[in-house]
């Protein structure tokens, strides 16, 4: 498909010259109501002088980037100008085409020259759009398999070991959560869990529902060792079982209220549910777990923790938590423990029998009565941080 708009007018032999060797649908983008893209689009762009997209051609990429269709289409880009010979990756058109393009990772061609009504190269031309690489006219299942989303960067290829959903515009938004497209979403996720990743981040993917986390629960996946569902809000932890090699998941910032252990498979050994609202936690026994975070949340009282007997770290700072958790002496292989902001008044003699404890973590416990075991605790060698 090549779009052109109806100025400047000598664009015409341009793109005719062009349609004569591809023979594609010409579209007039001021006399459509365009929202969708063919596999590979030749786009002629009136650059004037401004420097910045004219309203029709914003009024165009907003559109085209607002329908999931468009995943991974491929652009090829001719500018039309008649005051600069070279087109400037930095110029406000160019970068404000490649910001709006890159939440669906459409692909960009820009011939690096722009084209005036004296001077142009039709052999140049063909030759630029026949040797757009073939890898990178993709359709949507390959863009899955082949594109991975880095934060506040462009998309990179190839990349086998992780998908980042993560908005490349500012870090702190899940791309899919521009389109309310519950399917398509849940297909998403369908795919990037059947691949071979070992790293899924579905991070603040503000829509996500029980459709969605049924996903995680019914397909199993060999691969992903890593999970990222940062403030998704969930109000529950996905049945993740069936991933039998997951060793590290991330949950934090969501609306969870119950941490149940035996939901996670027999590999993981990192579970982060800080941010959240846990009051009741289920602590099967575990032998893989060594680091549990939970921070920030509403516990009060946590019992069982002998069944994690390979526990190396433990954050439970800024809860409601009035007792030393004494159920933590028997997790002999306790490296780190975090009670910081916690109203906790009284520390056992007990902890003195953790022999492997390196990092005792009790700022602000400005309730804290006795404070001599602080002073036992660094005589033993352990790193008291108040």
């Amino acid at each position: 498909m090549i779009v052109h708009s109806d100025r400047p007018y000598w664009v015409i032999d341009f793109f005719e010259e062009i349609n004569a060797f591809n023979n594609c649908k010409i579209i007039n983008i001021e006399k459509t109501d365009l929202d969708y893209l063919d596999e590979t689009n030749i786009l002629f762009i009136p650059i004037l002088g401004e420097d910045e997209l004219s309203e029709e051609w914003l009024l165009f990429f907003n559109k085209i980037s607002s329908n999931i269709k468009n995943l991974g289409k491929t652009l090829i880009i001719f500018t039309c100008g008649v005051y600069d010979l070279e087109n400037r990756e930095d110029s406000v058109a160019i970068r404000q085409i490649k910001h709006i393009c890159k939440f669906l990772s459409i692909r960009l061609f820009i011939y690096p020259l722009k084209l005036n009504k004296y001077n142009h190269n039709l052999t140049n031309m063909l030759h630029f759009i026949n040797h757009i690489p073939n890898d990178r006219k993709s359709n949507f299942q390959f863009f899955i398999e082949k594109v991975v989303f880095e934060t506040k960067n462009y998309p990179i290829v190839n990349n086998v070991a992780e998908i980042n959903f993560i908005s490349l515009d500012n870090g702190y938004e899940n791309i899919l959560s521009h389109y309310n497209k519950d399917k398509m979403v849940a297909k998403i996720e369908k795919i990037c869990l059947l691949n071979d990743r070992k790293i899924l981040n579905l991070s603040r993917l503000k829509k996500i529902d029980k459709n969605c986390i049924s996903i995680f629960e019914n397909i199993g996946n060999d691969h992903m060792q890593k999970l990222y569902l940062v403030s998704c809000s969930l109000h529950e932890i996905p049945f993740l079982k069936k991933h039998k090699k997951l060793r590290y998941s991330n949950l934090t910032a969501n609306s969870i209220s119950v941490l149940d252990v035996s939901y996670f498979p027999d590999s993981i050994e990192v579970i982060d549910c800080s941010k959240n609202i846990i009051m009741d936690i289920k602590l099967v026994y575990n032998n893989t777990i060594r680091k549990l975070c939970l921070f920030n949340n509403k516990i009060e009282k946590i019992d069982y923790l002998s069944n994690l007997n390979n526990l190396q770290y433990i954050n439970l700072g800024l809860n409601p938590l009035i007792s030393f958790p004494e159920s933590i002496f028997d997790c002999k292989n306790i490296e780190h423990i975090n009670l910081a902001l916690t109203p906790i008044e009284y520390i056992p003699e007990e902890i003195l029998t953790l022999k492997s404890l390196k990092i005792l973590d009790l700022t602000y416990c400005n309730n804290l009565k006795n404070v001599s075991i602080i002073k036992k605790l660094i005589h033993n060698g352990v790193k008291v941080i108040v």
